[in-house]
């Protein structure tokens, strides 16, 4: 798996090796392994030729999807990315017989396929609605759309879908049992505020503020997930058609990691100029660093390649998840369980050391707690 993984990041090799996966099938013959991989490539090969030449006019699902024949010539690339990547098939599709099917299902999903560099272009990202919001625009990171609320104001980003590794490998220090490794499909793109709930926001709709550590632009802490609930129910009602939320933990996680793979969006390890962790306490064979000791305001330190804001450390994060074991994977648009006693919190704090400020990091803590370590969330929508 650890193999596969640096191929799929090594856009040197991608046309060059197509994983695929094939329930309870095992293949020792060497031979029989080149044969599937040449079934694959004549397959992308006719397929590229069957983009270049289809009548969508003949297509009525595809012509809704894609408009006309030229959209689709221009996002082969992205079809052929997909179709590569296809670990398990859509359901009821054979691989060997149903290629029209199968390339229908791709052709369905195709504008979904988020770029290698997770970039966004007026032509592809004509979708996403911005009426709720006060200000939109683009800027270095993609789309963004900003949220004005009795003077306080909340970037939120784009997130289009995609696929991913949630959780970690047995390999990464540190890593927990609930950590199991397994693949992620995000059919949906979603916006996501670009940094965790200022007290600047809060504190105008709810009255209080029960933060440890004040200020205007720190992140509001020491609040419950049912507090949030109370919170964004109020701001919802404030500006009709906002329709806010958290984030689930899948979204979580994979808008932290910005298409990384390893501990932390930085990389393999973390520095106290990148993250606002307990430094007295590093990660693997780093070293030690300063110690914060209290929450920093927003944007204080470095965005991640997706321009999101302290998704490590700061304050630890509520999302819409009952805690609990993954479920096998892959999953598509997962929700975690139906019920539970403990909502999930993800991202570590600035009282946490090192290994509790990872990407795969997760715990649980009953939904009316003021976790002690700081406790504060961002918002979603979509």
């Amino acid at each position: 798996m650890s193999e596969l993984l640096l191929i799929k990041n090594n856009q040197q090799f991608r046309d060059r090796v197509f994983p695929v996966h094939l329930a309870e099938l095992a293949i020792d013959d060497p031979k029989v392994c080149c044969d599937y991989v040449n079934y694959w490539q004549t397959e992308l090969t006719a397929l590229k030729t069957r983009t270049c030449q289809c009548d969508l006019t003949q297509t009525k699902n595809d012509l809704k999807i894609l408009d006309h024949h030229e959209q689709i010539a221009r996002h082969v690339g992205d079809l052929i990315d997909m179709l590569s990547g296809m670990y398990t098939l859509p359901q009821g599709i054979d691989l060997e017989t149903d290629f029209d099917a199968l390339l229908n299902a791709v052709l369905q999903r195709l504008l979904h396929v988020p770029t290698s560099e997770h970039r966004f272009s007026a032509e592809r990202d004509s979708e996403p609605d911005v009426s709720w919001a006060d200000n939109s625009g683009h800027d270095e990171y993609g789309l963004y759309a900003e949220l004005i609320c009795q003077e306080a104001s909340q970037i939120f980003r784009w997130i289009c879908p995609g696929r991913f590794w949630m959780g970690s490998p047995e390999a990464e220090v540190d890593r927990r049992d609930d950590e199991t490794l397994h693949e992620v499909i995000l059919t949906k793109g979603f916006w996501l505020a670009d940094t965790a709930c200022i007290q600047h926001l809060w504190r105008p709709l709810m009255g209080d503020n029960p933060s440890g550590f004040m200020g205007k632009l720190r992140p509001v802490e020491k609040v419950s997930w049912s507090n949030i609930q109370d919170f964004i129910n109020k701001l919802n009602h404030a500006k009709p058609g906002l329709q806010l939320r958290l984030p689930t933990e899948s979204e979580w996680e994979y808008a932290c990691r910005a298409g990384t793979t390893t501990p932390f969006n930085f990389g393999e390890n973390i520095t106290p100029e990148q993250v606002n962790y307990d430094g007295d306490n590093p990660y693997a064979d780093g070293k030690k660093g300063l110690r914060w000791g209290e929450t920093v305001e927003v944007k204080s330190l470095p965005a991640n390649d997706w321009g999101l804001y302290e998704m490590h450390g700061n304050v630890w994060e509520w999302c819409a998840d009952w805690y609990g074991a993954y479920a096998a994977g892959p999953l598509i648009d997962p929700q975690g369980p139906a019920t539970g006693s403990a909502r999930v919190l993800r991202g570590g704090s600035c009282f946490d050391g090192a290994s509790n400020v990872r990407s795969a990091l997760r715990e649980g803590y009953d939904p009316d707690d003021h976790y002690y370590n700081g406790s504060g969330f961002r918002l979603a929508r979509g």
